[in-house]
């Protein structure tokens, strides 16, 4: 081949070199870009990113305003002293001073205001009217005399609650002190048997008793508030009353025959050594 011929041919290989070297190296250029768009994103540590609360929830600070009404039985208890516990000294001499236990059941129901933080702890208030009564038998120079006694009572208990913050049932205990005012008055005494005595009466004054107990909350959402079903179990005991016979009557000139006390007048107190009640109410409550 000529020299003059050559030339033509190595300068159209020449070209033919350079366009392949610059489609491999734009095809060079172009995968990397597309690997990296069809290669997942790696997983992050963190865990998937939480959206924030709606600025109502958010706005919120953990306080619970609840307005109840409910309704209840109970039972009124007062113990029978021991036998040593019911001698009295009268004029200096010591005579038994017949007492029995007493024991019934009573009805009732109030209103209730609670101050609650996030569902753990409370404190709690309530107005109550109870009609409370109570049975007893007293066997008095061979007769035998049976009775019942009682009267209506004003109640305030002020409890601390401390709640276990689950849903929808809502279990608590609670305890605290109860203040409870009897009105002049309105303590009686009835005999239901045939044989009756005119000098033997009831009495109350106001006292306070100490308030224990347990309880659930049956919890319905109410858009942002709710509503609730209280169910609660309550038992009161009076430390005042005294353990014998003579602390739990009222005697008035008194004077012994036959070995007998007989007094003008043997009043005894309806003021109830222990109480237990069993609620159902309705509360609403705002969320704060």
């Amino acid at each position: 081949m000529s020299q003059s011929s050559a030339r033509p041919l190595a300068a159209a290989l020449g070209s033919r070199a350079l366009s392949s070297a610059v489609l491999l190296a734009a095809i060079g250029l172009a995968l990397p870009a597309t690997a990296q768009n069809l290669t997942p994103p790696a997983p992050t540590l963190d865990g998937p990113v939480e959206s924030p609360p709606p600025p109502a929830e958010a706005d919120k600070i953990g306080l619970e305003v609840g307005f109840s009404a409910f309704g209840f039985v109970n039972g009124s208890f007062i113990d029978e002293p021991a036998e040593n516990d019911k001698t009295v000294d009268v004029d200096g001499q010591l005579v038994k001073l017949p007492y029995s236990g007493f024991g019934g059941v009573g009805y009732g129901g109030g209103v209730g205001l609670m101050l609650g933080w996030q569902g753990i702890a409370a404190l709690e208030t309530q107005i109550i009217r109870s009609f409370d009564g109570g049975a007893g038998n007293i066997v008095y120079d061979g007769v035998r005399y049976e009775f019942e006694m009682g009267q209506t009572a004003w109640h305030i208990p002020l409890l601390l609650r401390l709640s276990a913050p689950v849903a929808p049932v809502r279990p608590y205990l609670f305890g605290g002190p109860e203040w409870i005012f009897v009105p002049e008055g309105e303590a009686t005494f009835d005999f239901s048997g045939g044989n009756v005595r005119d000098d033997w009466d009831a009495v109350a004054g106001d006292y306070r008793v100490w308030a224990f107990g347990f309880g659930l909350d049956v919890i319905i959402p109410a858009g942002e508030h709710e509503l609730r079903i209280p169910i609660q179990f309550k038992g009161t005991y009076n430390t005042d009353l005294g353990n014998t016979a003579e602390a739990r009557t009222e005697l008035e000139n008194c004077t012994v025959s036959r070995g007998l006390i007989d007094c003008e007048t043997q009043a005894y107190r309806s003021e109830w050594q222990w109480q237990a009640f069993i609620t159902l109410g309705l509360q609403y409550v705002l969320n704060l």
